[in-house]
């Protein structure tokens, strides 16, 4: 199952693309309500990938970027 990454709120809060190293939440987006993916601190790509291991197995299909 391919998960959609959505970067928009947080590249209109930051006005880039998430990147780099810091603190990163995920939200999944979930049919019946938003589950938060608190991903932690690391490198934003480690740190995506546990999110969307996470989305997977939750049969989530999009993730946001929380700004």
């Amino acid at each position: 199952m391919k998960v959609r990454i959505n970067t928009n709120e947080y590249l209109n809060t930051h006005g880039r693309m998430p990147k780099g190293y810091g603190g990163w939440v995920f939200w999944l987006e979930t049919n019946d309500g938003n589950a938060i993916f608190q991903g932690g601190t690391g490198n934003y790509s480690e740190i995506k990938k546990l999110a969307i291991t996470a989305a997977t197995k939750l049969r989530v299909t999009a993730i946001t970027v929380g700004s």
